[in-house]
């Protein structure tokens, strides 16, 4: 009688014997994609001092280069109003210079886009900042910081080493 009621009921597929393999192998997979995912992504993270993938193109980007003679080119004048109560304005005239004449040459396609940029910084100064050096060194770094944002998204690299402010006065 025990026998017709094995074979009348449901009968288990595969037991406890099919349950390891399925185990196993979800494992192995998971394991596979993680170990893919390490060597397509470098294995490395943002964080903790490594270097992202960009920062990685940008370091090639700029070992390729052949660095020459350091090149000024200037930029037209920036006559710009300047934030808070009261008439101020700001005339600027301002060099950068590189070593990378690619570079160069690019910074010069792209004008239009850095003096958008600079424009913005520069309408956001205050005329009480730039009464002394330290707002001009400040602003002088800032100026840097844009025009090489602007030449890392075009170029992959910064290109540019310094700026310099030719003229610059406040009223």
């Amino acid at each position: 009688m025990a026998d017709k009621e094995d074979q009348g009921g449901e009968e288990k597929e595969g037991g406890p014997s099919l349950l390891i393999p399925l185990v196993a192998t979800a494992v192995i997979s998971i394991a596979t994609s993680v170990g893919l995912s390490m060597v397509l992504l470098g294995g490395e993270q943002e964080s903790g001092g490594k270097k992202s993938a960009l920062q990685k193109q940008e370091v090639v980007a700029e070992e390729e280069v052949e660095l020459g003679e350091e090149t000024y080119v200037s930029f037209q004048t920036f006559t710009i109003n300047l934030e808070g109560k009261g008439e101020h304005v700001m005339l600027l005239e301002i060099d950068v210079s590189s070593r990378d004449a690619a570079a160069l040459e690019a910074l010069q396609k792209h004008m239009p886009a850095i003096r958008n940029d600079l424009n913005l910084l520069f309408s956001t100064q205050k005329h009480k900042h730039l009464q002394n050096n330290k707002g001009k060194e400040r602003l002088m770094s800032e100026t840097l910081r844009v025009i090489q944002k602007v030449m890392r998204k075009k170029i992959r690299r910064k290109g540019i080493d310094a700026v310099y402010f030719t003229k610059i006065l406040t009223q």
